[in-house]
């Protein structure tokens, strides 16, 4: 079994244990990472078809513009089997929020602390600030959200953890609930793990 994991930046990023004893390939944007593939998601239509069973992408979406979502999810379905899935995580805007109101936090408070500092607000929304300004590179800004509920767009709707949306269909349902690992029980963020943005 082979999963791509698109855009965490190192192997050394752990990624669902599920995914344990699987062929792990790294794609990253920057070469500078030395991810097994180099390549802007934007672009993996570009790549040779069915070579995967499982695509990991978290914390990764909310980096693209809304319109390029429907090209980045259309690569998913290009590099997966038939049967195989794609899952997503994206930040859960509406728990910030909420945390926001019961703690009484401003949008330059901390909202949490991180192996790499203090998180705040405002680098859950926008992006992680300080690695922008150090890296100089914007493309680790937050362009885009993620809704709860739009029935036209399925891989929007949070799964019953709150923190990350469904697999993403793909050519064919076929076997893909028997092929798909159990959800992993880590959670992102917003459920209080130790999640560093990218």
């Amino acid at each position: 079994m082979r999963v791509l994991n698109v855009g965490r930046g190192s192997n050394t990023i752990a990624i669902p244990a599920h995914y344990e004893g699987w062929e792990h390939v790294l794609l990253d944007v920057n070469p500078a990472q030395k991810a097994d593939v180099a390549c802007d998601a934007r672009e993996l239509a570009t790549l040779p078809a069915a070579l995967y069973d499982a695509v990991y992408c978290s914390h990764n979406l909310e980096h693209y513009w809304r319109h390029d979502l429907p090209r980045v999810l259309a690569g998913f379905v290009h590099v997966l089997h038939a049967g195989g899935f794609a899952e997503v995580r994206v930040p859960d805007l509406r728990a910030v929020f909420a945390e926001m109101m019961k703690r009484g936090i401003d949008i330059d408070d901390t909202l949490y602390q991180s192996d790499a500092g203090p998180i705040t607000v405002n680098d859950v929304i926008y992006g992680f600030g300080r690695q922008i300004a150090q890296s100089g590179n914007d493309f680790y800004a937050h362009r885009t959200a993620s809704p709860r509920t739009r029935s036209r767009e399925p891989w929007a709707r949070p799964a019953s953890d709150g923190c990350s949306p469904p697999p993403v269909p793909t050519r064919s349902a076929r076997s893909r609930s028997s092929r798909r690992p159990r959800r992993s029980r880590k959670r992102c963020w917003a459920c209080r793990s130790n999640y560093l943005p990218e």
